[in-house]
């Protein structure tokens, strides 16, 4: 969908219109680690612009296992994986079972 390079431009503007912020659309990604993890060219150079346009929205650097200050994490689902790895971690849930 959004990080293939042949998508369907109605879904990419729907996708857009839902999360209207890089942070959002960063967060309903939920890619969790490099870009370069990405499997081509083109969904690695999407990842790479939401995380900066993430980073321009928030005033500092983020990565794709990081989450804003202030966002609070709850318990279970995916911010209960997310926060066995530290207070930073919130863009998936399937983070720790990449970084072990």
């Amino acid at each position: 969908m959004y990080l293939e390079q042949d998508r369907d431009a109605a879904e990419s503007s729907a996708f857009e219109a839902r999360y209207r912020t890089a942070p959002q659309r960063m967060r309903a990604l939920a890619w969790c680690g490099p870009e370069s993890l990405a499997s081509s060219p083109f969904a690695r150079e999407q990842l790479s612009a939401v995380r900066a346009a993430c980073s321009d929205a928030m005033g500092r650097p983020v990565d794709w296992d990081m989450r804003p200050p202030g966002q609070r994490v709850e318990r279970g689902g995916a911010s209960s994986a997310a926060s066995s790895q530290g207070p930073d971690a919130w863009w998936c849930s399937s983070c720790s079972s990449r970084s072990g």
